[in-house]
C-alpha cells in the first residue's frame, strides 16, 4: 500500500468487519472520565438524576463561550473552586482520581454508562443549568440577578446564566426593611 491508498483508508468510517471494533478500542478519554469522576464525587450520593445534572452542567460549561470556560470537559472540571471535589485536601479527591473506566464501584459505573446519554425528559426543567451550589452553602454569586435559580434536585440548586428561563428574577428576591 502507498501513502495515498493509507490517507484514504483512514478517511473511510468505521466498518464493522474491521479487526478492531468499538468495544476493544481504547475507551480513556479524558472528557468522558472527567465527567465520570467529577459527577461521582460530587453527586453519589444523590442518584442516578443527581449525578447526571451534574454532568450536565459541565457539558453545558464546555459548551458555552461565557466567563472563559474551557472548551473540554476535563478542563472544566479542573478549573480552581468550580467543583469542590477536585480541591485540594477535599477527602473524595484521591477516592475520585483512582477510579477508571475498568473500576467495579458501581455508583461510578453508573456515572462513567451515562455520559452521553441525553438529560431524561424528566429533568428538563434544568436543561439550562451552567452552576449549582449544595443546600448548605448560599454563595454570593448565586444572588446575583444574572442567576436564574431552575430549582433544587435533592441536595443541589441548580442555576443558569442563560437569559429567558422563565424563571422571573423576583422569585429569589427576599423582603427587607427600608
Amino acid at each position: 500500500m502507498n501513502d495515498y491508498e493509507i490517507e484514504e483508508l483512514l478517511k473511510q468510517p468505521y466498518n464493522a468487519d474491521d479487526v478492531n471494533p468499538v468495544e476493544t478500542q481504547d475507551k480513556t478519554d479524558p472528557n468522558r472520565l472527567a465527567i465520570a469522576r467529577t459527577s461521582w464525587g460530587e453527586a453519589r450520593n444523590q442518584g442516578p438524576d443527581g449525578m447526571k445534572l451534574i454532568q450536565h452542567v459541565i457539558k453545558m460549561r464546555s459548551e458555552q463561550d461565557k466567563y472563559n470556560w474551557p472548551d473540554n470537559a476535563y478542563d472544566v472540571t479542573r478549573q480552581p473552586y468550580q467543583f469542590s471535589v477536585w480541591n485540594k485536601g477535599d477527602p473524595n479527591r484521591s477516592k475520585m482520581e483512582a477510579l477508571d473506566e475498568n473500576s467495579t464501584d458501581p455508583e461510578f459505573r453508573q456515572a462513567y454508562d451515562m455520559v452521553d446519554k441525553p438529560l431524561p425528559a424528566h429533568l428538563e426543567k434544568f436543561k439550562d443549568a451552567d452552576h449549582y451550589h449544595t443546600d448548605k452553602v448560599s454563595p454570593s454569586w448565586s444572588k446575583s440577578p444574572k442567576m436564574r435559580k431552575l430549582g433544587q434536585h435533592g441536595a443541589h440548586i441548580f442555576y443558569s446564566t442563560k437569559p429567558g428561563t422563565g424563571v422571573h428574577p423576583s422569585n429569589k428576591m427576599v423582603g427587607g426593611t427600608l
